[in-house]
């Protein structure tokens, strides 16, 4: 779930795992200190992070659109009918911000 950086607060401490990329700033993941679920990650000089929203408190007003690297997902994952699936990482997330902007207008 791609969100503004400066919607975010963390209220807890968090650890972090770096992850290189040859080609981009690295990847910084943000993982819970007890259980080492990844919270959310974000990419140096980027104005976005991505929350995995299974890991929020209240999860009633999320409402999925898509998802992404399927190929990998838990088995016996069925997505609900309507929603774009992508086995992998999507060239563009154009489709998938105009089909939440459709989902969460007023």
């Amino acid at each position: 779930m791609t969100v503004p950086k400066q919607g975010v607060q963390l209220h807890a401490s968090t650890e972090q795992a770096r992850r290189a990329d040859p080609n981009a700033p690295p990847v910084v993941g943000e993982f819970c200190p007890n259980c080492g679920s990844r919270l959310l990650h974000h990419r140096a000089g980027r104005e976005t992070l991505n929350i995995k929203p299974g890991t929020l408190d209240i999860t009633d007003w999320v409402v999925p659109v898509g998802h992404v690297w399927t190929r990998s997902s838990m088995r016996g994952f069925k997505p609900t009918p309507g929603e774009l699936v992508f086995d992998q990482q999507p060239n563009s997330y154009q489709t998938l911000i105009e089909a939440w902007k459709k989902a969460t207008e007023g």
